[in-house]
């Protein structure tokens, strides 16, 4: 994903979405404190990455949610050009824009409708993982 595009898009109203970032598993970070500061000024309640991240220790303490493959001190590469607005699949996971995520520490859930009853008794709580 190029970097000058993601930057783009965390700067966009999040409206209290989760944006889902496929790295191609790529290991360097993909996102650091900065990004994650930005997202959270601009209304993101969570990102899905199948990539690393860095600055944990300070993303742990934000009212974002974050689950990523593990991470990584380096900064990532970043040279493929970003697209919004995709479908993806990655890990078992196929991603369709507009589905809902459901998520704890354990996993994640995505469907193409919302689940009230679940709503209600899960409330999601949205957490960051370790």
């Amino acid at each position: 994903m190029g970097n000058a595009k993601f930057w783009e898009i965390l700067r966009q109203p999040g409206k209290g979405r989760v944006l889902f970032v496929d790295a191609a598993a790529d290991y360097g970070a993909v996102m650091g404190d900065k990004m994650a500061v930005i997202a959270v000024e601009n209304g993101w309640r969570g990102m899905v990455i199948n990539g690393y991240i860095r600055d944990t220790a300070i993303i742990k303490t934000l009212p974002l949610a974050v689950w990523a493959l593990g991470s990584c001190p380096m900064k990532g590469l970043m040279q493929a050009e970003a697209e919004e607005g995709l479908s993806l699949a990655f890990h078992g996971l196929n991603i369709e824009p507009g589905m809902f995520i459901y998520a704890d520490e354990d996993g994640i859930l995505l469907t193409p409708d919302s689940i009230s009853e679940f709503n209600a008794d899960f409330n999601l709580a949205f957490k960051n993982m370790e």
